[in-house]
């Protein structure tokens, strides 16, 4: 709603307010969302701050109208209004070319909203779900994947993120062909049996739960001199530190956290903080160095037990899903706050998510589907498992992720094995473990 200008008793112009969302949006997508503070915007608008002022209440007022504006702009695009209908085709082309054009909002939908305030991500999921009404509507009768549209949206956006950090906006046009294979690759023949997300969600249950907490706690140092040597309590401390920021995190939100906080959960000196990192960047990076190096070595050993590749394939997901599920403290850090935590941590994010593509190399080996773009591929079956572990997260917390293997296994194997075999394999490995 517009807001007057109470010196003047007269309407601000609405150009003075769209200049100042469209603002907000360029110094997000260069700064993030702590990084646009009113002072920015209003220096990128040619703007005072009174204006700003009478146009919105603080910046969080106007970082919710911006992506309220671009949302709908690129809703309209898609043609998402009552009984519209595009073809997936359409609508993903519709997005790479306006994702190509528009790098800014693009960046600012995707991946900064997710980095802000409580009440702009739940504007983003609110978002999602019109986006995943869309292709839902795109899907063909009868020839539909069988893949859920929120996790086909997550492999999409995650590769689009995944090249806007890498500053390979303009050449998103030309990945339409892979993604669009790498869906298709889902396609089930006609009369096959098929499972409906209930029924997925029940054969995910049939599998044990988790025990949250698993050797989350880090003993103490012993109070005095410490019997340790100066590496060994050096190395003490720098793992304290990491738990106690993961712990810290969870509970605040990065962008709410101080070190102050860190080190009152460690029970460190600052001293013994600031001989191992910077500041509290420094401690996140560790965070998610460490998730990464113990969620590797987790997966590893399991994925070595298989006797096929599909079996390797689910016992690798498996180890992976039972470490975070332990791990609630880590699992909220370095999922779902790690836009918080800057563009440098969403780009370790990216990489982390495509280290694991390491596992789907046999697949490549052994599959005749040359259609199947492998890089396109393996990053879109990567950001959807990754996509599927981060809604599980936000609604239901770490314990039941355990629960998605059989989908997500689903999601790693159909692209080679073909959506039929992949849907007979996950369902009897499931049975046959419950």
């Amino acid at each position: 709603m517009t807001r007057t200008l109470r010196h003047a008793g007269v309407a601000a112009p609405e150009v003075s307010r769209e200049r100042l969302l469209a603002a907000m949006v360029r110094t997000a997508a260069r700064h993030s969302y702590t990084g646009a503070t009113v002072s920015r915007v209003v220096g990128d608008a040619g703007a005072t701050r009174a204006v700003f002022y009478e146009h919105f209440c603080n910046r969080e007022d106007c970082f919710l109208a911006a992506h309220q504006a671009a949302a709908e702009r690129a809703l309209r695009c898609l043609g998402a209004e009552e009984g519209s209908r595009v073809s997936l085709g359409t609508a993903l082309q519709e997005v790479l070319v306006r994702a190509a054009e528009n790098p800014a909002t693009t960046r600012f939908l995707l991946i900064e909203t997710l980095g802000a305030s409580q009440r702009a991500r739940l504007r983003h999921e609110e978002f999602l779900a019109r986006l995943e009404a869309v292709i839902d509507a795109s899907l063909e009768p009868g020839r539909a994947p069988q893949l859920t549209a929120s996790a086909l949206l997550d492999g999409v956006i995650g590769v689009i993120a995944n090249r806007l950090l890498g500053g390979e906006a303009a050449a998103l046009p030309e990945l339409e062909g892979g993604l669009l294979a790498w869906g298709r690759a889902y396609r089930v023949p006609a009369g096959a049996d098929r499972l409906s997300q209930q029924e997925w969600a029940a054969l995910g249950r049939t599998l044990a739960p988790a025990e949250p907490g698993r050797e989350a706690d880090v003993s103490l140092l012993p109070r005095g001199r410490s019997a340790l040597d100066r590496a060994a309590g050096a190395a003490s401390r720098r793992r304290r530190v990491v738990v106690a920021t993961a712990e810290a995190v969870a509970r605040k939100g990065f962008a709410a956290l101080t070190v102050a906080d860190i080190v009152a959960t460690a029970r460190v000196p600052r001293s013994a903080f600031y001989a191992q990192f910077a500041g509290k960047e420094g401690a996140f990076r560790a965070v998610q160095e460490e998730v990464l190096r113990e969620a590797m070595a987790a997966a590893a050993s399991r994925f070595a037990l298989g006797a096929s590749w599909p079996e390797r394939v689910w016992n690798g997901l498996e180890g992976l899903l039972y470490y975070i599920a332990e791990r609630p403290d880590l699992a909220r850090a370095g999922v779902i706050e790690v836009q918080s935590a800057g563009e440098a941590a969403t780009r370790r994010s990216q990489q982390i998510c495509l280290a694991f593509t390491l596992f789907l190399e046999e697949g490549f080996r052994r599959s005749e589907r040359a259609s199947v773009d492998p890089q396109v591929c393996a990053e879109a079956i990567a950001f959807a498992i990754h996509g599927v572990m981060r809604r599980a997260l936000a609604r239901e917390g770490a314990s039941r992720l355990p629960e998605l293997l059989p989908f997500c296994t689903h999601l790693a194997l159909a692209p080679f094995v073909g959506a039929r075999h992949s849907l007979e394999f996950v369902t009897e490995r499931a049975q046959a473990v419950g």
